[in-house]
C-alpha cells in the first residue's frame, strides 16, 4: 500500500484596490475581498484550520512576503516564518 502526498492548501493574503484579498494560490482565485488586513487574516486562518494542510502568507501592499503559517491537521503548526 502506498501513501500519497497531498499537497498544502496555499491561502494568500494580498493588497488589493480597496482592501486586502484572500487566495486560493493554485486556483488563483480570489475568496474573499475585506477592508481591513485583521479580517482578511482571520478569514485566511479559518480556512486554513479547515484544511488537512494548509500554508497563510501575508504580502505587504509592497508585494512582499511577510509571514508564513503553515497549518496541519486542523491545528495551527509552529512553522510560522
Amino acid at each position: 500500500m502506498s501513501q500519497q502526498k497531498t499537497e498544502a492548501s496555499v491561502f494568500r493574503i494580498c493588497a488589493a484596490a480597496n482592501g486586502w484579498t484572500v487566495i486560493k494560490f493554485y486556483c488563483r482565485k480570489s475568496v474573499a475581498d475585506f477592508a481591513a488586513r485583521d479580517d482578511a487574516l482571520e478569514y485566511a486562518i479559518a480556512l486554513a484550520q479547515s484544511q488537512r494542510e494548509a500554508v497563510v502568507e501575508i504580502y505587504g501592499e509592497g508585494g512582499l512576503l511577510e509571514a508564513r503559517s503553515e497549518y496541519a491537521f486542523g491545528t495551527r503548526d509552529a512553522g510560522r516564518k
